[in-house]
Formats: C-alpha cells, structure tokens, sequence
C-alpha cells in the first residue's frame, strides 16, 4: 500500500467526521445497553442503579478495545510506509482510526460528566484529556501516524481490565478459577503491550528528536513527548496496582489451601 508523504503541517477537518461518527454510534447504543446487558447477563436486573451505571460504561470501554485493538494491527501490518516514515506518513486508516478513538473518549467524558458522583476519577480525566489532546493532533494535523497507532496497541489488554470488573460484580470469589485466569491474563497483557513496549518506543522517539522531519512539526512535538509521558505515568502506576492485586490473591489462594489441607488433617 502506497501512501503520500505530507508536505507542511496543515490543520484538516476531513477526518473530524469520523470522530463524530464514533461519538454518534456510542451515544446510540447507550440508549440500547440496558436491554444489551439484561440478554448477555441475567444477573444485570438485581443490580443497584449505581452498579449498573459503572456496567455501561465497561462494556463501551470492552467494545471500543476490541475495536481499536484490530484496526491498530490491522494498519501497522498493512501500512508499510508507517514504519518508514513515522512523522509525516499520510495514513488514511490511521487518521480514522484516531477519529474513532476521539469519539468515544468524547463519549467517556459525556458519561462520566452526566454520572459524576458515580463515575467521576481524576486518573481517567487525565488519562483521556492527555489521549484526546494527541488522537486529535493526529487526526487533523496527519503526522506522528505510526506513533499514534503504535500506542492503541495498548488496547489488547483493556478486555481483561474490564472483565476483572465484571468478574467482581457477579459475585466470584477473589480466590475462583475464573478471576486468577483472569488476573494472570490481565497483568501479562498489560506487561506485554503497556510496559514492556515503553523502551523500544520511547527508543524510536529518541531515534527522530533533533531530525528535520521532527523540527518541522512545530508545536505537535509536544505531543508526543508530553502526552505519551503522561500516559506512561498512569500505566506504570496501574500496573504496580495490578501486580499488589495478584500478589493478594495468590496469598488468599496459598493461604486458603493451607486451611484446607489443615482441616484435612484434623
């Protein structure tokens, strides 16, 4: 696949469209999730409206993952020129796919604003102010693509997130089958595409700082380095959370079997 190289940084609207498209889609399928929920889960009715609130906004998070998840891989192995030309590659797919996730972290702060007692968290306005701020620099402006995308590849490990949660809320044990599985693919995947990816990226950006490609972007060089710093913060700190919860529930389990074999024995 062939794709043009960006001459000067322009500001574009085109793309602004499927930014509204992704806003648009999830704002409909909110006034749909109630009767969505109730068929994939029978548990969902005995919900408090409090629990049932925070339930949406997991299955949008789990539906956007999925999403954003495919369309990153799809476009890092389908848009060579991604990897040759990282800053002004002109990428139409990846242009999109920023619009996409513009959208619905819109969308996220719409809930999270309508449902603020219930949903409001400082760590998720910066998380989503800071991946706003670049999404859109990328999609209206078209350069730093492969960096753009490269970062969604965080995604993958969003499902397991959002599962832990829902695990909890229907009522499995910390010590069950189902949330250490689950806790295990969670902090691996978070391992893998969040924290083990850190050097070789910032290893690339290192690579184009102080390039002619990388001063004539101007002001969008903060973007990279600022937002990405940022959500690099938030990563590792969840990620020490992720790993203090699985060091828990291991305790829990080891502990649990050594009352087990006790009781035995008596």
């Amino acid at each position: 696949m062939t794709m043009e190289r960006l001459e000067e940084l322009t500001f574009d609207w085109y793309y602004f469209r499927y930014a509204v498209a992704s806003f648009a889609i999830f704002f409909l399928f909110n006034t749909k999730i109630d009767e969505f929920s109730k068929r994939i889960s029978p548990n969902y009715v005995h919900l408090p409206e409090e629990k049932k609130i925070t339930w949406h906004t997991y299955v949008f998070s789990m539906l956007h993952a999925f999403i954003m998840s495919f369309l990153s891989v799809y476009a890092l192995t389908t848009d060579k020129q991604l990897w040759t030309d990282p800053i002004w590659c002109n990428s139409p797919i990846s242009r999109i796919i920023c619009g996409i996730c513009v959208g619905y972290m819109i969308f996220d702060f719409y809930i999270m604003l309508k449902n603020y007692k219930q949903l409001w968290d400082w760590f998720f306005v910066f998380h989503h102010s800071a991946t706003i701020y670049a999404y859109l620099a990328v999609m209206s402006y078209g350069v730093l693509p492969f960096f753009a995308i490269y970062r969604l590849l965080a995604e993958i490990s969003t499902p397991f997130v959002d599962l832990r949660w829902f695990i909890d809320t229907l009522g499995y044990p910390k010590t069950s089958l189902q949330n250490m599985v689950n806790g295990v693919l969670m902090t691996l995947s978070f391992l893998i595409v969040r924290i083990l990816v850190m050097p070789h990226f910032w290893y690339i950006v290192y690579s184009v700082i102080g390039t002619e490609d990388f001063n004539r972007i101007g002001h969008i060089r903060l973007v990279l380095v600022l937002s990405c710093f940022i959500l690099d913060t938030i990563n590792i700190f969840w990620f020490l959370k992720m790993c203090r919860g699985v060091k828990k529930v291991i305790t829990l389990k080891l502990d649990a079997n050594k009352n087990e074999v006790a009781h035995k024995n008596d």
